[in-house]
């Protein structure tokens, strides 16, 4: 079984075993990749992998590589990895961490990805927009207090 629909008749491609895309700290992500190429790629790379996307730096993470050889034109190869125990998957108003598999052949960087959340009992952390005010300040830090809130609005001031 896999949760990709097939292989592609060229290029590469990715299938897992399990019909899910999910997954909690240390399961086990195993499948097959699978190539159609007009020849053997000297390399091929699998690459698990956590990256941040929204606003700021984009931030990535290589997990753990596994670097397949003795490569025919085309051909399929088992695969399986145990995935780490963080960072958790996470989606909010400002920035996301994803998780991602990729296989890359090289030359030519023919490349197959597939999208997963890993997180406690897969399920991606949402992140909602808080609505309440901060708490009061002890005296002693009121003034630090001010210059933070004159400094974050300047920020967003000029973003506008």
């Amino acid at each position: 079984m896999s949760n990709s629909a097939e292989f592609p008749n060229t290029g590469v491609g990715l299938a897992l075993d399990e019909s899910r895309f999910a997954f909690s700290p240390g399961d086990s992500l195993a499948g097959t990749v699978g190539w159609v190429l007009e020849t053997a790629p000297s390399r091929l790379e699998l690459r698990l992998l956590w990256y941040t996307s929204g606003k700021g730096d984009r931030d990535v993470g290589v997990v753990e590589t596994q670097e397949l050889d003795g490569l025919q034109a085309s051909e399929r190869r088992r695969f399986q990895f145990v995935l780490p125990q963080a960072p958790h998957s996470f989606s909010g108003q400002l920035i996301s961490l994803q998780w991602a598999l990729e296989a890359t052949a090289e030359p030519g960087g023919e490349t197959a990805r597939i999208e997963l959340v890993l997180a406690p009992d897969g399920i991606e952390k949402r992140l909602e927009k808080v609505d309440q005010p901060m708490p009061e300040l002890p005296k002693s830090l009121k003034p630090l207090g001010e210059r933070l809130k004159g400094w974050a609005e300047s920020r967003k001031s000029n973003r506008s």
